[in-house]
């Protein structure tokens, strides 16, 4: 007479497969929401990168703006000195708040 019902054997080894296959389709689902992920990322870093670039532009055409401008009311290289002087301490400023900022982040 022929038993209707698996083994011990079979039933492990059902077990384990069928755990196989859930532990890849897990993995695989976590695969897929990564690169979607990165994805958005990829996106939002060029357009970042982009804004910088044109943001370059920028001060590169308000520096020149101001040597010029400068340069009219106090000649040439005092133009030149005071528009890289107040350019640093822009520049400058801006260095200091990035420090207090990665330091409140650490904390």
């Amino acid at each position: 007479m022929k038993h209707d019902k698996p083994s011990i054997g079979d039933l492990l080894r059902r077990l384990i497969d069928d755990g196989k296959s859930y532990a890849a389709a897990e993995l695989e689902l976590a695969k897929e929401r990564t690169f979607a992920e990165v994805e958005a990322y990829r996106r939002a870093a060029i357009w970042a990168g982009l804004a910088a670039v044109a943001g370059m532009a920028l001060l590169i055409g308000f520096s020149v703006a101001l040597v010029i401008v400068l340069a009219s009311l106090l000649g040439p290289y005092v133009g030149a000195l005071v528009a890289l002087l107040l350019l640093g301490a822009l520049g400058g400023f801006f260095g200091w708040r990035a420090m207090k900022a990665w330091e409140g982040a650490r904390e």
